[in-house]
């Protein structure tokens, strides 16, 4: 057997074939059946699969072999990741416009489960779930997140001692610590402070890392602030590598003793 063009062709074209002989063997008018195949079209299949060693005739029907069963598990994790850096292109677009470098890995290993969401509205009870499960966060981001988020997520950090810190371009951070003065205060005495780092050229997209293991990533309509998507993965690898993006975007930033109409928050270690 040799692996050509003709036989990629026939192993992803011929997929739910593939897919049905995974459950089991079939008899060839059980899969005409299953797959609505014409009796040619199917014998046609068989023949090619039985000439590219990928099944054999048993008992019960036509099985695949060990290289059946392994082409079938390739192409369908081929299909899953196609798939998955479709339901991404919001997102791969804004990374594709960002000046920093990114690992293509992330997006196109197979091995990495992406939970993507598209359809708004996104709710924020999910969001606080992770939140409330954290003992650390990290975000950075550009848009204006709800009140009613921004409020519950500052009554968790006060009475579970969460700590967070989040890259923000100078406007947003003005904004929270003028919306939310007093919740501010309450978090400087119970020493829970946030810490807020300010960097005006923070990516187009959003990211916030929980406890440096689960990893969500955002889009947004870049006129707007919109939210398009949001994907998320507990993948080591992703972790690692968010975790690496965020340093740098944090080594760039200032602290708010460094920027002027701020307040000096002090010793910023933990």
């Amino acid at each position: 057997m040799k692996f050509d063009d003709e036989f990629l062709e026939t192993a992803v074209g011929r997929k739910p074939v593939l897919v049905a002989l995974l459950e089991g063997p079939h008899h060839r008018r059980e899969l005409q059946e299953q797959l609505d195949l014409s009796k040619s079209t199917c014998h046609r299949i068989i023949r090619s699969f039985d000439e590219n060693g990928l099944v054999r005739r048993t008992n019960s029907g036509y099985g695949l072999t060990l290289l059946g069963r392994i082409v079938a598990e390739q192409v369908m994790q081929f299909e899953e990741g196609l798939e998955t850096a479709c339901q991404l292109q919001p997102l791969l677009e804004l990374f594709e416009s960002s000046a920093e470098e990114f690992d293509c890995a992330v997006f196109t290993d197979a091995d990495v489960d992406w939970v993507v969401e598209r359809d708004p509205p996104f709710t924020i009870d999910r969001d606080v779930e992770f939140v409330e499960r954290s003992d650390v966060i990290r975000v950075i981001d550009w848009t204006p997140v709800p009140e009613l988020y921004i409020q519950k997520i500052f009554q968790i950090i006060a009475e579970d001692g969460m700590r967070a810190e989040s890259i923000y371009p100078k406007d947003e951070v003005e904004h929270r610590l003028g919306k939310f003065p007093e919740l501010h205060d309450q978090l400087i005495e119970r020493e829970a402070k946030p810490r807020y780092w300010v960097y005006d050229d923070v990516p187009p997209w959003g990211m916030t890392i929980y406890d440096d293991s689960l990893v969500q990533l955002r889009a947004y309509e870049q006129q707007s602030g919109a939210h398009l998507l949001d994907a998320t993965t507990d993948d080591p690898r992703v972790a690692e590598w968010a975790m690496d993006i965020f340093a740098d975007y944090r080594d760039r930033a200032d602290p708010l003793s460094a920027v002027d109409d701020l307040p000096d928050w002090g010793d910023y270690s933990w």
